[in-house]
């Protein structure tokens, strides 16, 4: 990128250049709630390519998009959300393998006790607040109560969406560390 494209960038986003400025820093602003919102982890990187490309395909979108330049940065973010997502997957090991014995089968239990041993392990890498909050979370029984979870999130001051969306991070976050210790213990 060069200081003329960024130019036309912004005589694009509004021809008061100090307008553009502010919606410049409005939409990144925005982006990196979006992607924190979404992939949590590098949201400010993940903006900013957004950005990037949004300002490389500038001189094409000049004259030819019709609309709020804003949602043209959102279409490309849902892009570049799914390339991160591909790339964890890719990176992390995906999702959870789905050839895992039946539960009928002797190899369950072992594979259940091999579970449980990663998901202890990865608890304990945890920060103690995010094992206490998950703990909370799905209570004692492991199937928190709505009226709970509402207690919850009031106690923490914030909504049950906010607290839905934390919970699900972590969720994430174990899943990853399962799926990595799952890996080595089957390997040994």
């Amino acid at each position: 990128m060069n200081q003329e494209s960024f130019d036309r960038f912004l005589e694009w986003l509004d021809a008061d250049r100090e307008q553009a400025a502010r919606k410049y820093e409005a939409i990144r602003r925005d982006l990196i709630k979006f992607f924190d919102s979404k992939v949590g982890a590098e949201a400010e990187d993940l903006a900013d390519k957004t950005i990037n490309t949004v300002i490389e395909k500038a001189p094409q979108l000049i004259g030819a998009y019709v609309g709020d330049p804003r949602h043209y940065f959102f279409r490309v973010a849902l892009f570049k959300r799914l390339e991160y997502i591909r790339k964890l997957a890719s990176h992390d090991g995906g999702p959870l393998p789905k050839n895992l014995p039946d539960a009928r089968s002797p190899d369950a239990a072992m594979e259940k006790e091999l579970m449980s041993a990663c998901l202890g392990e990865c608890l304990q890498k945890s920060r103690p607040e995010e094992r206490e909050l998950l703990l909370l979370y799905y209570g004692e029984d492991g199937k928190g109560q709505l009226k709970e979870r509402l207690e919850l999130a009031a106690r923490l001051g914030c909504s049950i969406n906010a607290l839905r969306l934390q919970i699900h991070r972590l969720k994430e976050k174990l899943r990853v560390c399962i799926i990595d210790c799952r890996r080595r213990e089957v390997a040994r």
